[in-house]
């Protein structure tokens, strides 16, 4: 359903220097100066949405050199990684950064900023608590915190066709969510 366009190996140049340098920026956003107002917090969050997507592109890279390299095989790395094709070995190497980015940032940090400060404001605000964006959007979260743990087993456990059909979920619905939330919240 995904295809990316240029060679596979852009995938890990992407994880190496944007990615984690965007992390290490974005976990401390301001480096020790105040906060600034509320609308330039809500920036910040419209740029994590940014290197989100980029992610996901990066993601959806890996999937498909993982399951072009792999067809017709339930072990695509044969066992091992060390005897994997090049590509295929440095697929499964950004694949596997790519889901400590989903665990540690998507999940760990940006969803919770989310749901522990502006989704907070907004309830108090006055968006309903029982309908509405605030409830659909953390449950959103819930379940994507799901589709990564899922994932990770997936990944650890070689289950190729469960890793394709989770990281495909996966990826829609971020797209989706983050989409939502540019439109609706932010």
């Amino acid at each position: 359903p995904f295809r990316r366009t240029g060679p596979s190996s852009a995938v890990t140049p992407l994880v190496e220097r944007s990615i984690l340098r965007r992390y290490a920026t974005l976990c401390n956003p301001w480096q020790g100066q105040p906060p600034p107002p509320i609308h330039e917090g809500l920036q910040c969050l419209v740029r994590e949405h940014a290197t989100i997507r980029e992610v996901l592109l990066g993601m959806e890279g890996c999937l498909d050199v993982i399951l072009d390299l792999s067809s017709g095989s339930q072990n695509p790395a044969e066992g091992s990684l060390l005897r994997a094709p090049p590509v295929l070995a440095d697929a499964f190497h950004d694949l596997d950064r790519l889901l400590w980015f989903l665990d540690q940032y998507v999940d760990g940090l940006h969803h919770h900023k989310e749901d522990a400060v502006l989704f907070k404001v907004m309830l108090a605000e006055g968006f309903p608590t029982g309908q509405g964006p605030v409830p659909v959007l953390m449950r959103e979260h819930a379940v994507m915190t799901q589709l990564t743990a899922a994932f990770r087993r997936h990944f650890e456990s070689k289950d190729w066709e469960a890793l394709r059909r989770d990281g495909v979920r996966y990826c829609d619905l971020l797209r989706q969510h983050v989409d939502k939330e540019d439109e609706v919240v932010l």
